[in-house]
């Protein structure tokens, strides 16, 4: 058995890339997707437990923080935590520290890495220029990262000034998460080859007589819009004839295997 172990959870590869390299830097560790994972599996013998995702506004996905709150609490094991953005953090890093504190566990170790932005609702993905440079600058920061973690360094996230504003707006914009897709907009162009079934980390996706159809658990993490091929899922009007992103180091169809 390993003795350490990461879960993560990634929309467009972004946190299962960091999840896979790390793992191979510190070595002898298990890698388990968040969103496949029916139920927390043993944890007892493991001596270093990950938490590896994105940042949505300002905090953690959902799906994230009610993993979190199902860890089971263990005094001689490292907690760490990696929080991938693409822009502004601010409160994320202590809503992650809180998190894991009303699950009754000391968090060890939190920090982040910057990755391309993919969130197109109400920004762009970056030139592949921006987009390479924080992929090759992940490299360096998933070595400094490691070499802490396999020395059992302590890092605590800090609470800013504006902490309990940015709280208040994440929590009402986490509430309209679920609901997110049933603004998506399949055009003509689709073909349905049904990627974007098979790549949604909820199962949020589905076909019903030749027409793809969004349910109402969606994480919000744009997998679907950014995996078509031929740009056919939108969300209203604000992401068409944006540019798509997914983490080119990856193979996206692959992270539902890790469970």
């Amino acid at each position: 058995m390993n003795e350490n172990i990461i879960f993560f959870f990634s929309g467009t590869g972004n946190s299962f890339d960091i999840a896979l390299r790390l793992a191979e830097q510190i070595k002898n560790t298990d890698v388990l997707n968040i969103a496949s994972v029916k139920s927390v599996p043993p944890l007892e013998n493991y001596k270093r437990i990950g938490v590896i995702f994105p940042v949505y506004g300002f905090t953690m996905p959902n799906i994230v923080l009610k993993f979190i709150s199902k860890i089971p609490q263990n005094n001689n094991v490292y907690y760490f935590s990696i929080a991938t953005l693409g822009a502004f953090a601010l409160g994320a890093m202590y809503r992650t520290y809180e998190a894991f504190k009303k699950a009754g566990i000391e968090l060890k170790y939190i920090t982040n890495i910057y990755m391309p932005e993919n969130y197109i609702l109400f920004s762009k993905v970056p030139s592949d220029k921006i987009i390479w440079a924080h992929l090759k600058n992940s490299v360096k920061r998933i070595k400094e990262i490691s070499d802490d973690i396999l020395n059992y360094k302590k890092k605590k996230a800090t609470k800013t000034i504006l902490y309990n504003m940015v709280k208040n707006i994440s929590l009402e914009e986490s509430k309209k998460w679920p609901l997110t897709a049933k603004k998506f907009i399949v055009n003509k162009e689709c073909v349905k080859c049904k990627k974007c079934i098979r790549i949604c980390p909820v199962e949020n996706i589905k076909m019903v007589n030749g027409q793809i159809i969004f349910d109402e658990h969606c994480e919000c993490c744009l997998a679907c819009i950014h995996s078509c091929s031929k740009e056919a899922i939108n969300y209203e009007m604000s992401t068409v004839g944006k540019k798509r992103y997914i983490n080119p180091n990856i193979n996206i169809e692959e992270i539902k295997k890790y469970c």
